[in-house]
């Protein structure tokens, strides 16, 4: 089942576009990011779905229907961090959104565990840690039980620990079954956590798919020897670059064989001193589609 199909979607604020003809799917069960720097469009496109703003053209679907609050009520938003009560313990903040919400007051209890803070439920929100108030905040979207988790950058402003958290919890609820859209600008966020992810640069979208299929672009072989007059011709090489005394050699395709080019590069008289197999990263994948 599909959770969000977007179509055509475009919105504009007076002469600037915002997003423009952007189409993909969300996948039911899926953790789905959406990646871009700063002013790609991540949050608006976030906002349109959760009726937050309208979008300028195209539509959307929610579960394979026209959106009615009806499929909205299956949603769990973090658009920014809720505005919590500093001097109100974490339970009772939950209990403030869970009154204004009009549900999930008998779930706060199961949330502040699911998120690993029910042995502080009853300590000041102001004395929690940068990690435990964006936790506290992903338990607040939790309340009324919502299929589908949306969150807009649930990793900023975290030190390396509270990203470590963030990341655990997202994993650990995408195992209940629960399907995750999350917008992010940081690259390894996404490789680390998602399944899924939409690539948006200045509003318009540059690729979509299964994270490991758009990684999945070719091999890089790192290679140190008077080989690179050899390696050129060698079949699926698509360029040669020098980095640092190595030669970086790029393939059109995964799965490249180094027994393979060892052998042909010592049947050409070269005896390699270095060769070893680099994955594509998905920073060096973003820079390539971003800059082209």
């Amino acid at each position: 089942m599909t959770v969000l199909s977007v179509q055509h979607l475009s919105k504009k604020y007076g002469s600037i576009t915002a997003l423009r003809d952007v189409s993909f799917e969300v996948p039911a069960g899926t953790v789905f990011g959406i990646l871009g720097p700063n002013g790609s469009g991540k949050t608006t496109l976030l906002g349109i779905v959760l009726d937050v703003l309208k979008a300028t053209g195209g539509m959307f679907r929610l579960f394979g229907e026209s959106p009615t609050h009806v499929h909205r009520q299956k949603i769990g938003a973090l658009l920014e961090t809720p505005n919590f009560y500093h001097y109100l313990s974490g339970r009772k903040n939950l209990e403030v959104v869970a009154s204004i919400k009009g549900k999930g007051e008998g779930d706060i209890e199961g949330v502040l565990k699911r998120v690993n803070l029910y042995d502080r439920r009853d300590s000041a929100f102001s004395t929690y840690s940068l990690g435990m108030k964006q936790r506290l905040a992903i338990a607040s979207s939790l309340l009324g039980s919502p299929e589908v988790l949306v969150l807009d950058e649930p990793t900023n402003g975290l030190d390396p620990v509270g990203i470590a958290e963030i990341r655990e919890l997202i994993k650990s609820l995408s195992r209940e079954g629960k399907t995750i859209i999350m917008a992010s600008h940081l690259l390894d966020e996404v490789e680390k956590v998602c399944t899924h992810m939409a690539l948006l640069k200045k509003g318009e979208l540059l690729t979509t798919g299964k994270v490991t299929d758009i990684l999945a672009q070719g091999d890089i072989v790192e290679v140190k020897g008077n080989a690179r007059d050899i390696l050129s011709a060698y079949p699926g090489v698509t360029k040669i670059t020098t980095e640092d005394d190595l030669l970086q050699v790029y393939f059109d395709a995964t799965g490249v064989s180094l027994k393979n080019i060892n052998e042909y590069c010592f049947s050409k008289g070269v005896v390699l001193e270095h060769l070893t197999l680099k994955r594509k990263s998905l920073e060096a994948r973003f820079l390539e589609l971003t800059q082209n």
